[in-house]
Order: C-alpha cells, then sequence, then structure tokens
C-alpha cells in the first residue's frame, strides 16, 4: 500500500510540473511538425514553384515574339550584301630593291572601285575606310581614306584609291631569295603581279528611323595587276569581285 501511494504522488509531481517544463525548455520535433509551420513551409514552396513556373513562361513567349518580328524583319526588308568590285587597278611603279641588308618595296598602285548598295529599304554610315596592300603575304602600302559618306538605297560610289611611296620589308635568308626571285619572275612575265588588298570598314545601316551600332566587316581583294611600261601595259585588268562580311547578309545576288 505505502509503494502505491508513493507512486501517485511522484506521478501527481510530475505532471504539475510538466507545464512549467514546457514553458523553459524547446522541443524542434515538436515546433516542425505542428500544423502551423507545415503550411508555412507548404506555402513557401508553392510560391518558390509559382514564380519559377512565371519566369519561365514570361522567358519562352518574349523568345518566341522575338523570333517572329525578326523572321517579319527580314521578310519586309529582305537584307542583301553590299557589293564591291575593284573594276580597274594598275602599278606605274612597282621595284624591289636590296641594298646593305636593308630591302625597300616601291610602289605607286592606282585602284578604282565600286561600292554598291543593292538594298531597298537599308542604308549605310561610312564612318571609316582603311586599305591595305599585300604582296606575297608582306604588307607594303596602308592608307586611310578620310572622306565620310552615306550610301543611300539602290546606290553606288566610286572609290579612287592611290597607294604611292616605299616601305621596307623585314626579310632575311632563304625567304628573301624566294621573295626576290617570285617579284623577278612576274616582272619578266609578262609584268603582272598578284596584289591582296584588305579594307577595313567601319560602318552602321539604317532601316527607317532606326541606326545600328557600329560594325566592322573585312573586304577582300584578290587582284592581278599589270605593271604599266610608259603608262601602257599589254595585259587589261579584269574587273575583280571582293569578299565582303556582314551581318546583314541573306542573299548572294542582287535582285
Amino acid at each position: 500500500m505505502p509503494y502505491r501511494i508513493s507512486q501517485s504522488s511522484n506521478d501527481i509531481a510530475v505532471a504539475e510540473r510538466r507545464p512549467f517544463l514546457k514553458r523553459f525548455f524547446f522541443n524542434p520535433i515538436d515546433h516542425i511538425y505542428s500544423p502551423s509551420s507545415l503550411c508555412i513551409f507548404t506555402s513557401h514552396i508553392s510560391m518558390a514553384r509559382c514564380g519559377f513556373c512565371c519566369c519561365y513562361w514570361f522567358f519562352s513567349i518574349s523568345i518566341v515574339l522575338c523570333s517572329i518580328a525578326l523572321i517579319i524583319i527580314v521578310i519586309v526588308v529582305q537584307p542583301v550584301n553590299v557589293k564591291f568590285h575593284v573594276v580597274n587597278a594598275s602599278l606605274s611603279e612597282f621595284n624591289f630593291i636590296t641594298n646593305n641588308n636593308v630591302n625597300t618595296m616601291v610602289y605607286n598602285l592606282s585602284i578604282e572601285a565600286s561600292v554598291r548598295n543593292p538594298n531597298k529599304k537599308i542604308g549605310y554610315y561610312y564612318h571609316r575606310i582603311d586599305a591595305k596592300a599585300f604582296y606575297e603575304k608582306k604588307q607594303f602600302a596602308y592608307l586611310i581614306l578620310s572622306d565620310r559618306f552615306y550610301q543611300g538605297h539602290k546606290n553606288t560610289t566610286m572609290l579612287h584609291i592611290l597607294f604611292q611611296g616605299n616601305s621596307s620589308i623585314p626579310l632575311r635568308g632563304s625567304k628573301l631569295e624566294k621573295f626576290s626571285r617570285k617579284f623577278d619572275k612576274a616582272k619578266n612575265d609578262g609584268g603582272v603581279f598578284k596584289i591582296y588588298i584588305r579594307f577595313g570598314v567601319q560602318t552602321r545601316y539604317k532601316i527607317g528611323h532606326y541606326k545600328s551600332g557600329y560594325y566592322k566587316p573585312k573586304i577582300h581583294c584578290d587582284l592581278k595587276v599589270p605593271l604599266l611600261t610608259n603608262g601602257t601595259s599589254t595585259v587589261i585588268f579584269r574587273t575583280t569581285t571582293c569578299d565582303v562580311g556582314s551581318p546583314l547578309a541573306m542573299e548572294d545576288g542582287e535582285e
């Protein structure tokens, strides 16, 4: 009988102290799995999923709309490459001189080029054009065309370029011998020289009232230029089409 009374008293004492313990001791398990905490946690997950879905659909729709707009612009504008031709070129002087280990190229190269804009709705602003001349992969001339101009729709602009002067060609040993041998051979075999011209262009295009940012396409021209003797040559220069790089190009030919 005393044992039972003692046990009952302890149970009552612990039961009376339990509210007091709950006030001062935190049970994380009870907190995490409480109904209110589960509701808050679930609502955060739902909001995150909803935000992700909204962003995904927004970007997807934006990409589709931009693609459709770009296709419509291309169909309406129908961009075509600018056409660049060298219609005439001649050398009135072209000599390679080696003296005291100094190699000098003396040149007088005249080039007449046409720039054709075949587009109906695109104009071009040319802010800078520079030209480099090479023979056997060695640059011997450089020129900046200072005239800025705007080229309208269906327009052709003529460029008159004159390279004149002398430059040093750094060659030694077998490379010098090979270069001299090719130069003399070309001069003796009809006086036609394979000259490579590279034009660097800084331009931007205009469609309606919109003007693009600047871009720098390269224009490559492989020419066979005759050397004039007493102002004439037995070889006639043939018009050469140059390779034009442009971001607004979808066709190769003009309508």
